[in-house]
């Protein structure tokens, strides 16, 4: 038989043991799909993904409405059921075949309270148009772009033995061609410098930039331009690294904040760690620039740009969710994006992107934001 006094002691440890389990799962991300009265979101255990949990905790805790964000490993993101969340974070290179398999629905929520159509760039939403239909919002597009050290547009030197090599003054190209002049000349591989720095061991940054260069010199892809632009991609990589094929992105940004390399083609999303103090505590200079372009036979100027990152897509639109218009309508607010901005991350609404405050946060985000222009775009 338990006496009183026991069965008190008893009640007490299952008391403490219950307590600490509801504290430790407070701070869990569960594995169950959609709340009965709120929504769910599958994502990849990244970067963005984490952004988006602790920023769907705040909503949470501001407006009481759950928000379950599962984060998933690389292996377990192939396993599962898209139909089970309400939204899920894909990889913008992923999204057309989605579509096709009717894996995703489109996007019909733009008028919907204050989340319309005109909160976006039109061109920020065209590389999610298939057909006549939005299969996408832009959470966290990433781009190639071009960093070069600061130093060598204004070393005399450089820039006088520059203009004697190729007839012009050294400065930002507008050209693939003027790039590979940049690069060619700052190439010093017997003094262990290397003109540019690719992650060739990441087959998207390789084909992103193969396809930037083919659709810069026409969408038409004719025989002369294809061979020009061939040539213009083996020359790039003849400059690069020798180690280019085993690089990963990290090893291009170690390389080139070792000075190993003289400039690199590299992700948008590297930037701010080639900017910030920690890995970059001399705050030595560098200059941010978007992919080049080339003019054409007809006479016009291509600047094109081939789009990765990630974006929302909505597996199934039929049981569209008044909480889920909810959460995108927040998420796509003024206050909301700068908050995303601080994070550390790209805010996506035009209202921000043109504004003074944006351009000015870094070195960086006005060539982001060229780059967003010449997604899919020609200039004429």
């Amino acid at each position: 038989m338990i006496n009183n006094k026991n069965f008190s002691s008893v009640l007490f440890v299952f008391s403490i043991i219950a307590l600490v389990f509801m504290v430790f799962c407070a701070g869990c991300t569960t594995i169950s799909p959609s709340p009965q009265n709120g929504i769910s979101i599958a994502t990849l255990d990244d970067r963005t993904g984490n952004a988006i949990a602790t920023f769907a905790e705040r909503y949470q805790e501001s407006t009481q409405m759950p928000v379950n964000v599962v984060l998933f490993s690389p292996d377990e993101w192939n396993q599962i059921s898209y139909q089970d969340y309400d939204l899920i974070i894909v990889n913008v290179a992923d999204l057309r075949d989605l579509a096709e398999q009717n894996l995703v629905a489109p996007i019909t929520i733009l008028d919907d309270g204050s989340l319309n159509k005109t909160t976006f760039d039109a061109i920020m939403l065209h590389p999610y148009i298939f057909g006549s239909d939005l299969y996408g919002l832009p959470l966290q597009p990433d781009m190639l772009g071009y960093v070069i050290w600061g130093e060598l547009f204004e070393d005399e030197n450089e820039i006088i033995g520059f203009n004697e090599t190729y007839g012009y003054d050294i400065g930002n190209p507008l050209t693939y061609h003027e790039l590979l002049n940049i690069i060619t000349f700052i190439s010093h591989p017997e003094n262990g410098r290397y003109g540019v720095g690719i992650a060739g061991n990441e087959p998207d940054a390789l084909q992103n930039l193969y396809e930037s260069i083919m659709y810069s010199y026409g969408s038409e892809l004719l025989d002369a331009d294809r061979s020009e632009a061939e040539a213009i991609f083996q020359e790039l990589l003849s400059n690069s690294a020798s180690e280019y094929t085993t690089w990963s992105r990290k090893d291009v940004t170690d390389a080139l904040l070792q000075h190993k390399i003289q400039s690199a083609i590299t992700w948008f999303s590297e930037f701010e760690t080639l900017s910030s103090p920690e890995h970059n505590p001399n705050n030595e200079k560098f200059i941010f620039l978007s992919l080049p372009g080339s003019w054409n036979n007809n006479g016009a100027f291509h600047s094109v740009t081939i789009p990765a990152g990630q974006v929302f897509a909505v597996p199934r639109m039929s049981d569209e969710k008044s909480e889920l218009v909810a959460f995108l309508n927040w998420f796509y607010q003024p206050d909301t994006q700068w908050e995303w901005m601080q994070a550390g991350m790209q805010p996506m609404i035009h209202e921000i992107q043109e504004s003074w405050e944006y351009l000015m946060a870094n070195s960086y985000n006005a060539a982001y934001i060229i780059s967003l222009r010449n997604v899919w775009k020609s200039t004429p």
